[in-house]
């Protein structure tokens, strides 16, 4: 047992042994082969490569940015007063018109409160109009009794002032009342609570019966209006725009919509700056919560030539293309400018048609022979 026990494990040793030297040989026989191919450049031995042609075109440089949309308004309506819930008129889900009746709150003893406040402003101001109405018949009974004689100036003045003060009294115990029963019905309105908007009702903690807080109510958002908020990059700052248009998709429905840059923070957030998107036609599958895609075009030129972003080399800050010339590689430094996913602005020594390498290219120098896949 002992002995076949051993002669396993040794299989197993010997096994892993040739595995790894195995890997080692593969790996140097690569590294070997790579470095031949390299050396045989300007040897007369042609390096196989692949390539494209030169392209003219149009192209749009895009920033790409995600976020979440959410409501462009959101809305929390709730009690103006404590007290108990008398009714509830919509849940979660419907939606409201402006001016829509959302929940009503008990008001039995307000009712009477209002009638006992409002009967005694009005009983002050009956006592004043009495009293101004007594002051003025007393005045002009003294006008005319200082006219025959019968008082003195001095008696006329006190009649003329006790007028005046009458006449005040009266005039404040009516503003009074005026403002009494105003604010008294602006109260009113504390007991019916209605929706200031048109929109979609997301929220709800108030319920029949219960006794409820200013805290206690409901939240709306303008369903019809949405927004999305995200970041981009620093170096993109300069070259977007309030109004700027926005393509953006959204995953969830495989749907692509139009909208346009609301708003830009320049406080800067870890290297990013914050911007917010209108959703302009935004339907009714859209939900808050969802998130959205966005592509910004930044850029956008015509007529320029276009090489695959795979076919450039970099070589400290200078780039590069091979550019196949009969059969032979030229190295050809390039300026790029705007890009997209796959393809970017070049211009120097290139003309529409040339050939560039792709596949191929890290095993070439200048002046070495090709042979085209």
């Amino acid at each position: 047992m002992k002995k076949n026990k051993k002669f396993y494990f040794s299989l197993v040793a010997v096994l892993i042994v040739m595995i790894v030297a195995g890997g080692i040989f593969l790996k140097t026989a690569q590294g070997k082969a790579n470095a031949d191919m390299v050396s045989n450049v300007g040897q007369g031995i042609s390096i196989p490569v692949s390539t494209v042609a030169v392209e003219e075109g149009t192209l749009a440089d895009t920033v790409f940015a995600v976020g979440a949309i959410q409501p462009s308004a959101s809305y929390d309506v709730n009690a103006k007063i404590s007290g108990e819930v008398a009714e509830i008129f919509f849940n979660v889900g419907d939606t409201v018109k402006e001016g829509d009746v959302l929940f009503k709150m008990k008001d039995n003893t307000f009712n009477s409160d209002k009638a006992s406040k409002a009967q005694g402003l009005k009983n002050q101001m009956d006592l004043a109009k009495i009293q101004y109405d007594q002051a003025t018949k007393t005045y002009n009974d003294s006008k005319i009794l200082f006219e025959s004689g019968a008082v003195s100036s001095d008696q006329l003045d006190q009649a003329n002032l006790a007028y005046k003060n009458a006449k005040a009294n009266y005039e404040n115990a009516s503003l009074s009342y005026n403002a009494g029963v105003s604010g008294l019905s602006d109260q009113s309105d504390y007991y019916t609570v209605k929706s200031p908007v048109d929109g979609l009702i997301t929220d709800r903690n108030i319920e029949a019966g219960m006794f409820a807080s200013t805290q206690n109510g409901f939240t709306i958002i303008v369903d019809d209006s949405l927004k999305i908020n995200a970041t981009i990059a620093s170096k993109y700052i300069g070259q977007v725009a309030i109004g700027q248009p926005v393509n953006i998709y959204v995953n969830t429905l495989n749907q692509y919509y139009t909208g346009e840059i609301s708003s830009i923070s320049y406080a800067a957030k870890k290297g990013s700056y914050p911007i917010e998107v209108l959703l302009k036609n935004s339907d009714k599958s859209i939900y808050s919560g969802m998130f959205a895609e966005l592509n910004i075009e930044v850029a956008h030129k015509e007529n320029i030539l276009l090489i695959p972003i795979e076919s450039l080399i970099k070589e400290g800050q200078t780039e590069y293309v091979y550019k196949i010339v009969d059969g032979i590689a030229v190295k050809t430094p390039v300026t790029t400018g705007i890009r997209s996913n796959s393809q970017i602005e070049a211009s120097g020594d290139l003309a529409k048609e040339d050939l560039i390498t792709l596949e191929g290219k890290e095993f070439l120098k200048d002046g070495a022979q090709v042979m085209v896949k």
